[in-house]
């Protein structure tokens, strides 16, 4: 399986993103030394990111080795008809996140110079610490479960390509990401991002051409497909997914992504409208190519390249050796690892913003300073990045369903806070605790508990999320409304807009 000419594309990939690790850094450094805080350059880039990059954080923040493995192994798993039919649904994801609260997040976030996603919590509810703690555990308990799953892909893209045993290639995988996360930040991030995006999308468009030549074109594929079952040419696999469990995934990968906070951060980034539009423009056409030519069309191809498949993340890795040449195979497998690394980034920050921001510098020291808040942060990233790996250890069958159990938590959880908070001025702090409290403990209980009700299993999100948001609407309206201070800050106008 090794491959000298693979290994050396992807070994000067690793090197590359290291060398701009420490561009964004200095980057980062520099937004200080002009006047900005160590907060402000690390976790929003001076808000001052160009619409590439914003397309880039959000899309790639949220198409992760979920499109680039895990989706394709569905693909290969389950047939093509049954991954489009929900998978299809992300392709407008920018439009979700950044068209539905995007604007109205960088406004608030401008007016109250928040730094994070639970910063937007903070100021529209008041800091009121319970519900601050409880969404930072759900933000936590969920985090951890997709960057498991990104820390699994990316390993066992190069377990593949070297042979080097899963757990060193995790370890490596892993060290990596936690190295150029904890120097950059979001500037650095969004830099790597950049040449991320590329590459995913440029390891897409070399993929789906290597595979149309190997094999003759997508009616070959699916006529080959066909012939080795024909469940796989049908959207619910003969009958055997009931079409609620496939509703439920398509709500999860599509209006459900406006609940993921590693995506929908990135709207504090951005510095001007037109930035705003472009980049959804931008990422709904890296997202589309993403989905169709390697999420959809490339888990058939990979099917094909191995009939008997057992683990279906291995799927892409093993269709990329099989198809091209070494040194494509490396830019591809190159871009499928970028996927992983760019989301489980956006996660570390995340997760550094949600600690150090919202819970020490909020409730525990208020006068931390700029040289305590950088050494917590280096401190959390590292400590998250070690947890991951020892829990992407367990190498489970399969990484995508962690990232689904966390893009549905996410959705049942934090949405209902989110979009209440934004758009309707009634919604109050009890509300929101409510709302996320009752869509973290349901969620959790419907997807892991089995309950002796099908539907409440397999569809998990559609269960819990209707809970979540009547409770955070029911509590808002016998509970007292929020300060008119609040309310001006997140509905009025104001000087700063000018």
């Amino acid at each position: 399986m090794n491959n000298m000419s693979t290994i050396l594309v992807i070994a000067i990939y690793f090197f590359s993103i290291i060398y701009l690790t420490f561009v964004g850094a200095r980057k980062a450094k520099q937004i200080e030394i002009e006047g900005g805080s160590f907060s402000e350059g690390f976790y929003v880039a001076g808000r001052k990111i160009g619409p590439v990059a914003l397309a880039i954080l959000v899309a790639a923040g949220a198409c992760s080795t979920g499109t680039f493995i895990g989706g394709p192994g569905l693909s290969a798993a389950n047939g093509i008809g049954f991954m489009m039919l929900f998978g299809g649904g992300q392709i407008p994801m920018t439009l979700f996140i950044l068209g539905v609260v995007g604007k109205k997040i960088n406004i608030v976030g401008r007016r109250t110079r928040s730094e994070s996603y639970v910063d937007i919590f903070r100021y529209r509810y008041e800091n009121y610490a319970p519900l601050i703690f409880v969404l930072v555990i759900a933000i936590l308990v969920f985090l951890i479960s997709s960057s498991t799953g990104e820390f699994v892909g990316g390993s066992r893209v190069l377990e593949t390509v070297t042979g080097i045993p899963f757990v060193y290639s995790l370890i490596g995988f892993g060290a990596l990401i936690t190295v150029y996360t904890s120097l950059g930040g979001l500037k650095g991030v969004s830099i790597v991002g950049i040449l991320q995006g590329f590459i995913m999308t440029a390891a897409t468009l070399i993929l789906v051409v290597g595979y149309m030549v190997f094999y003759g074109g997508m009616p070959e594929i699916m006529e080959r497909v066909g012939k080795l079952s024909s469940d796989l040419l049908t959207p619910n696999v003969g009958g055997k997914v009931p079409l609620y469990q496939l509703f439920n995934l398509w709500c999860t990968y599509s209006i459900g992504i406006i609940g993921l906070p590693w995506a929908v951060q990135s709207a504090l980034t951005y510095k001007d409208t037109r930035t705003l539009k472009l980049g959804i423009g931008i990422g709904i056409v890296f997202v589309m190519i993403w989905t169709v030519f390697l999420c959809g069309w490339a888990g058939a191809a990979g099917r094909l390249m191995t009939p008997d498949l057992v683990v279906s993340d291995y799927a892409i890795p093993n269709l990329a050796l099989g198809t091209l040449p070494g040194i494509l195979a490396g830019v591809v497998l190159a871009g499928v690892a970028g996927a992983g690394q760019s989301t489980i980034a956006a996660l570390f920050i995340l997760a550094a913003s949600s600690i150090v921001v919202n819970v020490y510098t909020a409730f525990i020291n208020k006068a931390a300073s700029d040289r305590e808040i950088k050494r917590l942060t280096i401190l959390v990233c590292t400590l998250v990045g070690v947890t991951n790996i020892f829990l992407a250890l367990t190498e489970p069958p399969t990484l995508q369903v962690f990232i689904t159990f966390a893009a549905g938590g996410c959705a049942a959880a934090l949405a209902p806070g989110l979009l209440f908070g934004l758009y309707w001025p009634r919604t109050n702090k009890y509300g929101a605790f409510a709302g996320v409290l009752s869509g973290l403990i349901f969620y959790a209980l419907f997807s892991l508990v089995d309950l002796g009700i099908p539907f409440l299993m397999n569809a998990p999100l559609l269960s819990a999320a209707p809970l979540s948001f009547l409770l955070c609407y029911w509590v808002s309206k016998v509970t007292p409304k929020p300060k008119k201070e609040t309310l001006q800050i997140f509905f009025g106008q104001m000087k700063s807009d000018a």
